[in-house]
């Protein structure tokens, strides 16, 4: 059995393989049964405006384990 790693050697191998475009081994950072989920997204307010919303969520048993958000709100041009 291998020794787990750490979540920083967890990421450090993720960030390397798409770096390097060696992708085959990539799944070794995951588990079988992870979902993930990116939904992007945008939105407006009366002064305000999103154009490059993004939600992640990573699913576990069939609920929400860990969501982000990314977004960028700047004024609204028009």
């Amino acid at each position: 059995m291998t020794a787990a790693r750490t979540p920083q050697e967890v990421f450090a191998d993720h960030g390397t393989r798409l770096g390097t475009g060696d992708l085959d081994p990539i799944g070794r950072n995951r588990t079988e049964d992870a979902v993930s989920l990116f939904l992007p997204w945008t939105a407006a307010g009366a002064g305000h405006e999103v154009t490059d919303g993004v939600d992640t969520f990573v699913l576990r048993d069939g609920l929400i384990s860990a969501q982000t958000v990314r977004n960028t709100l700047v004024p609204r041009t028009n």
